[in-house]
């Protein structure tokens, strides 16, 4: 794992490039063509909302192309059971293409949302949020590792992971203000 000056200002971790053994799910496949790097974040920040306030924006799946980078459409495929299966068509770069998620989310003490990709450009895609009540409003965390299927594509994504995934979270704290104001405090 590695940490430049800017990403521990962020709170971003990363784990340094590394050839898995197996790359495309095939040992021994050129990973110039397959995709292989893992690409792993990490955002802490203190908002000042209800951790239920946060969680539901980021439930609010289908309102994700007005807001959120890189995201031109979303539609809910099916909602059963504190249980979501998104659909999703981003675009970076001129690379566009569209994956399916799985959303579980639970509503206890912590507020939580698992997330992860069935289908698409990835070989895989998890992410989480986690949302905790802190005494100046709520602690949000928000985790994500993947790797894409296409190396071609993982270039793409290296060049600006790190500031990708602070804006991410920047979207969603953008959204808060907009949606329930900026300068409220949680009771």
């Amino acid at each position: 794992v590695y940490m430049n000056d800017n990403d521990k200002n962020n709170n971003i971790e990363r784990n340094a490039k590394e050839k898995p053994n197996e790359i495309g799910g095939i040992t021994g496949q050129d990973p110039t063509i397959y995709g292989g790097w893992q690409h792993k974040g990490k955002q802490i920040k203190i908002l000042p909302y209800k951790p239920e306030e946060l969680f539901n924006l980021v439930l609010d799946v289908k309102s994700y192309p007005e807001f959120l980078p890189w995201c031109q459409a979303a539609r809910i495929i099916l909602e059963d059971n504190n249980q979501i299966i998104a659909e999703l068509v981003i675009q970076l770069k001129g690379f566009s293409d569209k994956y399916q998620s799985r959303i579980i989310y639970c509503q206890d003490q912590i507020y939580s949302i698992d997330v992860e990709a069935i289908s698409g450009p990835f070989k895989y895609l998890k992410n989480s949020w986690k949302f905790s009540k802190e005494n100046t409003g709520t602690k949000l965390e928000f985790d994500i590792d993947f790797k894409m299927k296409l190396a071609i594509v993982d270039r793409l994504v290296e060049t600006f992971f790190s500031e990708a995934t602070q804006k991410i979270v920047n979207a969603f704290e953008k959204r808060a203000k907009t949606l329930l104001g900026s300068n409220k405090v949680s009771n």
